[in-house]
């Protein structure tokens, strides 16, 4: 696990490190609601609300790209602590 922090309203790639995908992902956000955008290998992007925490197990399509936006009109720093997981096999 890992922290991002979000400090303008500007998107925030989260990155992978060794992974080349995440089936598993895990978010919780402290200051602020968070946008989350996450794009699979089938292409599609998906968007849901960090409010404070989201869940996600994805069992055929792992995830390649997350980004992070904190909400709009935030002051403070937005900080996020990401666990990702490697796809089943």
């Amino acid at each position: 696990a890992f922290e991002i922090v979000l400090s303008d309203d500007n998107p925030k790639a989260v990155p992978f490190g060794d992974l080349p995908s995440a089936a598993l992902v895990f978010l919780r956000a402290f200051g602020a609601k968070v946008r989350v955008r996450l794009t699979g290998v089938d292409g599609t992007a998906q968007a849901a609300t960090l409010d404070p925490l989201f869940f996600n197990l994805a069992l055929t399509a792992p995830y390649t790209a997350i980004d992070l936006t904190r909400a709009a009109g935030s002051v403070n720093p937005v900080r996020v602590r990401v666990a990702l997981g490697t796809p089943l096999t």
